[in-house]
């Protein structure tokens, strides 16, 4: 990635000098959007063949574990082991393609009561827990509520 770059074209007359691309998807392309997707999808797969997540008590016995919109995933899980494996699979495949957290929390729920959680990544980040009184927004902004 350290030696991508763009020229931008205006009316087939003017060129921009390179603009190098240091990191994240290029915003304003059209492509962009689809790159980014196709770029997630084998994280998808390894989730998916890991065969953690939150067991749905239905008549096909399905497994959620995880959701993904754009730049946002949920993960989910039945206990913490289990979802700590998962954000160490997804922190692990994001190391691996240069991509970096940028907001994460943890939402631990046992018996119908919140539980606070935070969790080391072999980063040496912190996932922090969410607390009660703060709300989560996909546009990556969270705010405390009184």
């Amino acid at each position: 990635m350290q030696n991508w770059q763009t020229k931008l074209k205006i009316n087939q007359s003017l060129t921009t000098e390179p603009i190098h691309i240091k990191r994240r998807i290029f915003q304003g392309d059209a492509l962009s959007p689809l790159w980014f997707y196709r770029a997630l999808n084998p994280l998808s797969d390894l989730i998916n063949h890991s065969k953690l997540g939150f067991k749905l008590n239905n008549e096909q016995s399905s497994t959620i574990s995880h959701l993904m919109y754009m730049d946002d995933i949920k993960l989910f899980a039945s206990n913490a082991s289990d979802l700590f494996n998962l954000a160490d699979i997804t922190q692990q495949f994001s190391t691996d393609i240069n991509m970096q957290f940028d907001k994460c929390k943890i939402l631990s729920v046992k018996k119908g009561k919140l539980v606070h959680n935070s969790y080391a990544l072999n980063t040496g980040e912190t996932i922090e827990p969410m607390n009660e009184v703060s709300t989560y927004s996909t546009d990556s902004t969270e705010t405390d509520e009184n």
